[in-house]
């Protein structure tokens, strides 16, 4: 992008509402009519505005310009400055081809203004200098360079200029284009038709909400968008529009809730004296944090709808505590709980901690290598009612699985899972109350948080005495100062962790890999002197958990490991964890790997060794996860870069349908667009007095729905 461009919009142009056939009458401005049959749009011009979708000319009136170019000020060629964006109005003095090897051809023009000349080199764009012969007048607008003592512009934008017109000046759109279409004709198009349609617009949003968020109309915000007066008019405009896809979105989960609770067959929460039994045989008091969250989540329960709650708190705040409290409550209400894990290692840990938490509770443990004689007993547990807790992994989805009355599902460590994973869970009842934990929301659920489909119990404050965690981002030079470092620690009695992206060397020998690195880690010349285990998800699991037996007894000092450890490792003398090739990883892992040290009195430190040649972009996402502890901020970090998936669909990552609002810049809109959209379906819950804007919602949730057909399952 020219550095006289500034981006202030989404990436993809919108679809207002429900499209139909048709073709526009003369004179009429029906947003729903075809653009194949505008004036200068035929048949293949209509097909490239297509796989631009646009279709419609309500789709044509609200796409919104990817940039704006600043033409405000036109300067003469003498006062331009090298290395600034500036607008000039020349003569073409002379044009010619330069070759350059590989049959590339350049075109270059020298132009004039009558202060001064410059030299203009359209690279790889010969056909310019035909298009360009001397005499022709011109208006260009791009970065300034120097050559030497020669002032040069590169492939700038290049307008011709008729005799006697004067050029358009002042912020010009730049649209999204594809081959075959041109920045001229897009302009030239929505500058006809955008003021003749945008009155005829459906009404989405309610007036007062729009003046309640100090925004204008929508004729008006198509105008700032499309011929803005400044640029905080164009940010304004295109925040109007962003209201009108984030109103739907929000009618269109209202209305999934409502359904939901229609289906709702939770029981009606009692809990009574095997609950009490649990609170009063913890071995700790409760933090105000989980005291806080327990109560919320526990309201939830009690209320006739079904429950759909986010528990965060950074890894080790107590979340597995709180949520075995929440089970043994709905045990006593009669109905059985599922506890999805994401590991067979963190599945073990969650049934020895229930079984010393939840007196005579017996959890029914599922896992992928569970015998067939113990996998059938539970089975039938869980069918007649007798099993109430099944504790489990990917197992717990099979068919085989069936449960007499499941009450609520909890997933642990919730990024790990697609949405149809969890979806696959919570068929499994009906409208089960579900309850989400996580120390790093994925971008999706900080969006459903956000937007009020997932409510938020947030334990803030850090476990009493947890020690000082540091990150540190590491070049590979310095990897002898690394081992250094961590020999200075094991033989000071602590543990460590060292993390690989892979388990065994790929064919380039480009990533560490698991088995490699432990080899050599164990011919190190000090390091060595130390015992040192290997753990990753290929082992079987008896071997996987007589390696963790042996590391939680401190027989190992240092682990080598794949993420298989993300999640489940829990030993208080960890204090060092080393991450290879952290770019390879995604934040929220980065997070939970570096939650594994630090959970004794000890400092914390987890050094993540990256490669000198990462791109610039990498670098910045790796320097802000550094500079963070917080798992929410990780989050934004992955919802600024991913998106936020599709809400009502199946995506985790991606703009989910997003094409206008953004959930960073635009969540101030959220609480009251939120309330709005609640009143209304309080008020007509068929929206049978807003067609307009039920025939929208309907189109939306439509669109969504065919793109989860091709999207990933999350």
């Amino acid at each position: 992008m020219k550095a006289s461009e500034r981006t202030i919009a989404p990436r993809q142009p919108a679809s207002p509402g429900p499209r139909a056939a048709g073709r526009p009458i003369s004179g009429a401005a029906s947003p729903s009519a075809p653009v194949q049959g505008l004036p200068g749009v035929g048949p293949r011009r209509a097909v490239l505005l297509g796989r631009l979708g646009i279709v419609s000319l309500g789709d044509l009136v609200c796409t919104l310009p990817r940039s704006y170019e600043d033409r405000t000020r036109v300067e003469s060629v003498a006062d331009l400055v090298p290395g600034r964006s500036a607008t000039i109005q020349v003569r073409v003095e002379r044009s010619g081809v330069r070759r350059r090897p590989g049959r590339r051809t350049d075109s270059v023009l020298q132009v004039a203004d009558g202060t001064g000349s410059l030299a203009v080199v359209f690279w790889g764009q010969g056909y310019r200098a035909r298009s360009f012969p001397p005499g022709t007048e011109l208006l260009l607008s791009g970065a300034v360079d120097r050559f030497g003592r020669v002032i040069t512009m590169s492939s700038p934008n290049a307008e011709r200029i008729s005799p006697g017109v004067p050029p358009e000046l002042g912020l010009l759109p730049i649209y999204p284009l594809t081959e075959g279409l041109s920045q001229s004709f897009m302009r030239a198009l929505l500058k006809r038709w955008a003021p003749i349609v945008a009155p005829a617009l459906p009404a989405i949003v309610p007036d007062s909400l729009a003046a309640a968020l100090a925004l204008s109309s929508l004729p008006a915000a198509i105008a700032s968008v499309h011929r803005p007066a400044s640029l905080e008019a164009a940010v304004a405009g295109r925040r109007r529009l962003a209201l009108d896809e984030l109103f739907l979105l929000l009618v269109a989960m209202a209305k999934r809730r409502q359904e939901r609770t229609q289906r709702h067959q939770g029981a009606t929460l009692r809990p009574g004296r095997r609950f009490d039994a649990a609170r009063k045989a913890l071995p700790f008091a409760l933090t105000s944090g989980q005291e806080t969250a327990l109560a919320e989540i526990l309201a939830d329960l009690a209320r006739p709808v079904p429950m759909h709650r986010l528990l965060e708190g950074d890894v080790g705040s107590g979340k597995t505590v709180v949520a075995l409290l929440a089970a043994m409550a709905v045990l006593d209400s009669g109905c059985q709980v599922a506890f999805l894990a994401p590991t067979e290692i963190l599945a073990l840990q969650h049934a020895r901690v229930a079984m010393k938490l939840l007196p005579g509770v017996v959890p029914i443990l599922l896992t992928g290598s569970a015998g067939e004689r113990e996998r059938r007993s539970g089975l039938g547990a869980l069918a007649r009612g007798d099993g109430e807790l099944a504790i489990g992994t990917h197992a717990l989805f099979s068919a085989g699985v069936q449960f007499r009355r499941l009450g609520l599902v909890i997933v642990d460590e919730q990024h790990r899972f697609g949405v149809r994973e969890r979806e696959a869970l919570t068929s499994k009842g009906i409208e089960p109350d579900v309850l989400v934990m996580t120390a790093t929301p994925i971008p999706r659920s900080l969006c459903l948080t956000a937007f009020g489909d997932l409510d938020l119990s947030l334990i803030a404050e850090r476990p009493p005495g947890r020690p000082e965690s540091r990150t540190h981002l590491v070049a590979p030079d310095r990897r002898e100062r690394v081992l250094s470092f961590l020999t200075e620690r094991l033989a000071d009695g602590e543990q460590a962790l060292w993390i690989t992206p892979r388990v065994e060397a790929d064919p380039g020998g480009e990533l560490a890999a698991a088995k490699v690195r432990a080899e050599e880690l164990a011919r190190h010349p000090l390091l060595g002197r130390h015992p040192i285990g290997l753990l990753h998800g290929r082992l079987p699991g008896s071997v996987k958990e007589a390696v963790m037996a042996r590391f939680r007894s401190g027989q190992l000092l240092l682990l080598v490991a794949t993420t298989v450890v993300e999640v489940g490792i829990d030993v208080s003398s960890v204090t060092v964890v080393v991450i290879e090739h952290p770019e390879r990883f995604g934040l929220s892992q980065l997070h939970q790997l570096r939650g594994r040290a630090g959970r004794g009195s000890r400092p914390a430190h987890t050094i993540l060794l990256a490669e000198a040649n990462l791109d610039p972009e990498v670098m910045d996402r790796l320097r802000a996860f550094v500079g963070t502890q917080d798992g929410f901020q990780v989050s934004e970090l992955d919802l600024a870069a991913r998106g936020p998936g599709a809400l009502l669909g199946p995506d985790q990552h991606g703009f989910g349908g997003f094409r206008r609002f953004d959930p960073i810049r635009d969540r101030d809109l959220i609480p009251k667009s939120q309330a709005a959209a609640r009143e209304l379906l309080a008020q007509d819950p068929e929206l049978e007095r807003s067609p307009a804007l039920g025939a929208a919602v309907a189109e939306f949730e439509a669109r969504l729905a065919a793109s989860a057909v091709t999207g990933g399952a999350g």
